[in-house]
């Protein structure tokens, strides 16, 4: 490791002074200790704690030697000799791409010393502006094959069963879970093939090409992306809570609390009105009904904040109530008196999102 670095670290000369005559790197044939063994010392005479200064200024008589490369060394310090600058100090120079280089690069000292891998193609399509992490986290895993699918399980743990959890027709591999399995297909399906249209597929190999395809629409792309993450994230949640003996969720409310980003990540505008013994959210068309996105970590403050700004209303205003709605599917078992939901300080936001 010494040597390695050594290479990457050079002297220009100034007046000497600053650079060691036997352990620094300052003549084209390397360091002289390296060249010439602590024997060369004796050969050429020169103190081992010596500068290039003091060795080249030095009352010394050039020596004849029998061996050709000490005397190819002393016909190097007569014109390096001559070279000297006394007013200027010598330089630290260090490798870089384009030669050795006054400015230290730690990005390119990096780039030297690593083999280089195979460009990854999909890192695009996994990490991007606003991206939600957990679904990035488990999509990238879903992409490098190291989740935890029965396939894989039954490698170190010979008595498990490789069925696949949610359709229990095949075995279960990354590519069948997402989305040749029939329970996962359909969710995908209904999700994006409205979308997508004639590029629509649920190959995992393609959509992996899709997801970095630069030909398609910002916008398209950006809700395949998304809606991609979401669902491997729900999909694979989903298939834990079933495999550890939990309640399966309807495929139908799995589907709308996708639908509708994740059944949590977005607020509209509007208010609950009570309809003779029902409570009903009514959205404010007015104020356009638009959803804002909501992030891990966003504050009550901050969700107010959004509402005024993105919705045009008065900063004045000294009150203001945020309440959000359930799905149909979830308000059929709930009591119709059931109160609506007020989000009120930062651990209501917290439950919103989650």
């Amino acid at each position: 490791m010494r040597e390695v670095v050594r290479s990457f670290h050079n002297k220009d000369l100034g007046n000497g002074r600053q650079t060691s005559f036997w352990f620094d790197n300052w003549l084209d044939r390397g360091v002289l200790v390296n060249v010439l063994g602590e024997r060369g010392m004796v050969d050429m005479g020169i103190n081992r704690s010596a500068t290039v200064e003091e060795a080249l200024q030095s009352v010394r008589r050039r020596r004849r030697h029998k061996a050709s490369l000490l005397n190819d060394i002393e016909a190097d310090l007569i014109l390096v000799k001559e070279k000297l600058r006394s007013e200027v100090s010598d330089t630290n120079i260090w490798r870089r791409k384009s030669g050795f280089k006054p400015k230290f690069s730690t990005y390119e000292t990096w780039s030297l010393l690593r083999s280089p891998g195979v460009v990854c193609d999909w890192s695009s399509g996994i990490w991007f502006t606003n991206v939600t992490p957990k679904f990035a986290f488990v999509t990238w895993l879903a992409v490098r094959d190291r989740l935890s699918t029965m396939d894989r399980i039954v490698k170190w743990d010979p008595g498990a069963v490789e069925m696949c959890v949610l359709c229990k027709n095949a075995s279960e591999t990354r590519s069948h879970l997402f989305f040749e399995c029939s329970y996962s297909a359909q969710v995908w399906e209904y999700l994006m093939k409205g979308v997508l249209c004639n590029d629509y597929t649920s190959a995992w190999s393609e959509l992996l090409i899709l997801i970095n395809d630069e030909r398609m629409e910002n916008k398209k792309k950006f809700c395949l992306i998304y809606a991609l993450q979401a669902t491997v994230h729900a999909l694979w949640r989903e298939r834990n809570r079933i495999k550890h003996e939990e309640n399966p969720m309807p495929i139908e409310i799995l589907m709308k609390l996708l639908e509708k980003g994740n059944g949590s990540d977005t607020c509209v505008y509007g208010e609950w009105v009570v309809k003779g013994s029902l409570r009903e959210f009514v959205v404010n068309n007015r104020k356009g009904g638009r959803m804002f996105l909501v992030s891990d970590g966003c504050t009550h403050g901050e969700l107010l904040e959004m509402a005024l700004e993105d919705y045009g209303l008065d900063k004045k205003i000294e009150k203001m109530v945020l309440t959000y709605s359930l799905l149909d599917v979830i308000l059929q078992q709930m009591a119709p008196d059931t109160p609506h939901m007020h989000v009120t300080n930062d651990r209501q936001v917290r439950n919103l999102i989650e």
